[in-house]
Parts: structure tokens; sequence; C-alpha cells
């Protein structure tokens, strides 16, 4: 019997660098196109001012590709045989001022194989445009209503996208239920026709009252590989918002928070063959992978943790992008925060250089270790784990080493 004091969530990104960066001439380059038959939803809630996408699949991770979202921006879904460009090109174009309309119509223009994509969108005010390519594996088609745009292909049938759309316009609450409600349904309804795999759901709001938040992920759950990957993403959002939360969840949910507590143990890494930068992460907090790494292709990778200030992820990579090195970065978080002594993080920048913190009134035992393109840290754990992984990187061949 496993006690459950000892589950604990694991969570690992990797971004990789897209032409130009000086990889060997043997690597294969990274693939903007990924086949993603699934079905999804996009939405939007005009009271709570909340995005969001849900989708489900018979292939592994489909969160990593398909779902895109923004705050008082919108959400993109990008399926079929994936150009996963759509995703953050679209919300640029959105940000910008572009309609549903006129992104679609930009992504038509620009890409020789629209006839295989697929692609729902949302924008801050709730508009959207669906489209299914002409060579997307059948069934496939779209429905869009009020506030949202449900699309799938390689479905059971109509039936999937119809009871999607129905299930979203009856059920009444916040947008994490009705999206949640509307991949049941079209689960129930036969879903993907091979079967199923994984599932995600992803919602954005604005934290700051309008004044633009640096993160704005208000929920992001995955399940990757599973037999039934919609029925434990629901059981995930119930844990996720907890008994009263979900009592309260259609009169007062309580706002995201800007700092969370997340005791856990990470470590973030660089491959300079490959041109590769991740984090991989564990602890007994729901959601993990939604908190702690951070990271982006030809900039760095950030693991912040402890007593969270979700800030520091997305505004240090934003740092590393313009330049700075970890410990540069490091110390400018450090003089922005002035309850810096209850965070712990841990940086590597684009050339591989790493720096690691932990605040001395982070919770015993807390601590961390840099090495040559990695630096590991942790709190509330047994302090050998910092010599286990820096052995594992230096012993096991390829990318991540087997860590």
């Amino acid at each position: 019997m496993i006690r459950r004091k000892h589950l604990f969530a694991l969570s690992w990104v990797m971004c990789a660098a897209i032409g130009g960066m000086g990889r060997a001439s043997a690597q294969a380059p990274v693939k903007s196109e990924i086949e993603n038959n699934t079905f999804s939803i996009v939405g939007y809630d005009p009271d709570k001012q909340e995005w969001g996408c849900a989708v489900a699949s018979k292939v592994l991770g489909v969160g990593a590709g398909v779902p895109w979202a923004k705050a008082n921006v919108g959400a993109i879904a990008t399926q079929a045989l994936t150009n996963r460009d759509f995703g953050p090109n679209g919300l640029v174009m959105l940000a910008s001022g572009s309609s549903p309309e006129e992104v679609l119509k930009k992504f038509k223009d620009s890409d020789p194989n629209m006839d295989m994509r697929q692609i729902g969108i949302i924008d801050a005010k709730g508009n959207t445009v669906s489209f299914t390519g002409a060579k997307c594996s059948p069934w496939a088609g779209h429905k869009t209503g009020k506030n949202y745009a449900c699309q799938g292909n390689l479905l059971a049938g109509e039936a999937v996208v119809n009871e999607m759309a129905r299930a979203f316009e009856d059920t009444p609450g916040r947008l994490a239920g009705k999206l949640m409600a509307a991949l049941v349904a079209g689960d129930k309804a036969g879903g993907d026709k091979r079967g199923k795999q994984s599932a995600a759901i992803v919602v954005v709001a604005d934290k700051t009252g309008g004044r633009g938040g640096a993160n704005d992920r208000y929920l992001d759950l995955r399940v990757d590989d599973h037999s039934e990957p919609v029925a434990e993403l629901a059981r995930l959002l119930d844990l996720r918002q907890g008994p009263k939360q979900k009592k309260k969840a259609a009169l007062a949910p309580r706002p995201p928070a800007q700092e969370i507590d997340c005791d856990t143990f990470s470590i973030v890494a660089y491959d300079p063959d490959k041109q590769e930068w991740g984090c991989a992460v564990a602890s007994k907090y729901l959601g993990v992978g939604n908190v702690v790494p951070h990271g982006r292709a030809g900039a760095g990778v950030v693991a912040t943790q402890a007593s969270v200030n979700i800030a520091h992820g997305p505004n240090g990579v934003e740092r590393l992008a313009k330049g700075m090195s970890a410990d540069e970065t490091l110390q400018a978080l450090k003089e922005s925060d002035p309850k810096i002594e209850v965070r712990q993080l841990g940086i590597v920048d684009a050339k591989g250089n790493a720096a690691t913190f932990t605040g001395k009134d982070c919770i015993a035992w807390a601590g961390g270790k840099t090495g040559k393109y990695y630096a590991c840290q942790g709190n509330i754990r047994a302090q050998t784990w910092l010599t286990i992984w820096p052995r594992h990187l230096r012993r096991r061949p390829g990318p991540w080493r087997g860590v």
C-alpha cells in the first residue's frame, strides 16, 4: 500500500532553440508541426474575465501543444497536423488588435498546409472563429457559439462537438467548470475514435485588476498518460478547487494568488550540444508544473519555489532573454523582493551559467547546489538528493541524462 503522504507530483519542461542557434549539424531540427488528432474547446467568461481551453486526445501529453491562452488577449487551440507556431503567434496578433477572423486569414495566407490544420480562436471580448481543413481526418468539424468555439478531428462523430457545445451552454458557474463539462460531454459522446490517453485544461485571468500581470495562469492541469484522462482531469480539478471553493465557485471565487507555498525539489539544466534548456520538479503539491518551471529557448530556465513569488518565473525569463546572466538575474530578483528570504530559486541562462538561492527563512532542510550547466535546489527534503542528481547528470549520456 502506498501511503497518501508519500504521493507527489512530478513535472518537467524542456525548451529547444529553433534555427540559428549553432546546433550540431547532425541534430534534427525542432519540429513546429506535430500530429494532434483531438477534440477541444476555447471559451471566455465575461463576468470573471477568464479565458481558457480544454482538450483531450489519444496522444501523449496533448496539453503541451494544443492549448494557448493569455489574459486580456484570448485563447487558441491548434490541432490536427498542428502548427505550434499558431498558438504564440496568434496570441501576439490578438494582443495587437486583430480579430479572430483576421488572425485566421493571416494563417491561411501564410501556411501552405492549411488544409491539414484545425484551429479554434477566441479573443478578449469573446468573439470566436473555428476552422477545419479539408484534409483533416474524419470525422472532423467544429461549432461556435456565444463565448466559445469547439472543434475536433478523427472523432467518433459529429455528436462529439454538438454535445460539447450543449454542455458549455447549459453548465452554470465559472469557466473551468464549463470547459470541463464540455470535455466530459465530448468524451461520453465518443471522443477521439482511436481511444483515450491525455487531457488538459488551462484558464488564465488577470491577477492585477487590469494593471497587467507577470503570470496569468489561474489554472493549468494536465493528464499526460492515463486510461481515462478526462475523468482523471475532472478529479484533479475537484482537488484544485477544494470542497469550500466548489461551493463558492459560482458566486464569490477566490482570486488567483501571487504567492503560493510550493515546497519541492527541482533541477534546471542546459545541453550545449543540442541547445536545450529544461527543468524537472517533484512535490507533494498538486499541479507543481503550473508553478515552478519557467523557460524560453535561447534565454534560459527559472525554477521558483518554497514561498513562491509567481512573478519571479516570467520576470526572470524576461531578464534572461534581454541578455542578463544567471547571477545578474538572481540579484535583480533579490533586490526587487522584500520577502526574498522565504523564496528559493534556481536559474540557468542562455550559456549554461547557473545560480541558485535559498532564503534563510525557508523551511528546513533547504539548500541548493550548482555545477556545470545545472542548478538543483529543494526544501523540506533529505539533504542526500543534492548529491544524487548531479551524479546522474555526470554519468548518463544524452539529453537530460536520465535524471
